[in-house]
């Protein structure tokens, strides 16, 4: 365990270093702030984007028994905050969980190949070599933020979705829980993302990079859709 530890601490320490100095006044300065991390290649700028500390020192591990009625999700969720060791390795969870979802867009994005949880079979070194080649992350510099907006709109209004964002809000120590759709170019095609993401008094910080109200993939990877899908995405026609 005290090398587990001290592989893990450092990890945490710039988990640490780079989600509680920057205040994001809206939702879509966070996501706008997370685009430019992709862009930049800077993996340390999306974090700051990210409720990295906020969730691993303020999520409420009872309240989440509570609404889950069991205890079979104590691996996926973090750990009790209230404990200051727990809350180190949490800020390492959460931000792993970040890093596997932008892995997942970049390698989707860049890629020819199409990509999903099973395997990619019929490889070779030739193969191999031209999928290295693709997915170089430089080339994440040609994509282009059009518009950030909430997801089904006429959804979020009605009293059954309120009260699972009060829930989420609580379970994560958060004060307003809330979902966007991204809209982005990349080599002359249109592509969406969704995030949840948490309000910690007047700042906004993602949660995690998908929106189940806009059924984003909850890998991270994008999804191709045209101007008039994105309006009904939005609208929730």
């Amino acid at each position: 365990m005290k090398y587990l530890l001290y592989l893990l601490l450092p990890f945490a320490t710039l988990c640490s270093a780079q989600t509680d100095t920057v205040i994001f006044e809206t939702a879509e300065d966070a996501i706008t702030h997370y685009f430019e991390g992709l862009t930049e290649n800077k993996f340390s700028k999306v974090l700051e984007a990210c409720a990295v500390n906020e969730i691993a020192e303020n999520f409420d591990f009872a309240f989440n028994v509570q609404t889950m009625g069991n205890m079979m999700m104590l691996e996926p969720s973090p750990a009790p905050s209230n404990y200051p060791f727990y809350a180190e390795l949490n800020k390492v969870q959460i931000a792993s969980a970040i890093a596997r979802q932008v892995k997942f867009f970049s390698l989707a994005l860049l890629s020819a190949t199409e990509l999903n949880s099973l395997p990619i079979m019929n490889v070779n070194e030739a193969s191999t070599a031209a999928f290295i080649e693709q997915v170089n992350p430089e080339s994440l510099a040609g994509i282009e933020l059009k518009s950030i907006a909430i997801p089904n709109q006429e959804a979020t209004e009605k009293d059954f979705y309120l009260q699972i964002s009060s829930r989420v809000a609580q379970t994560y120590g958060a004060d307003e829980a809330s979902e966007r759709v991204a809209l982005f170019s990349f080599e002359n095609d249109l592509y969406f993302i969704g995030f949840r993401l948490l309000r910690y008094g007047n700042s906004w910080k993602i949660l995690s990079q998908d929106s189940p109200l806009a059924a984003s993939e909850p890998t991270g990877t994008p999804k191709k859709i045209t101007p008039e899908e994105f309006d009904a995405l939005i609208s929730g026609n």
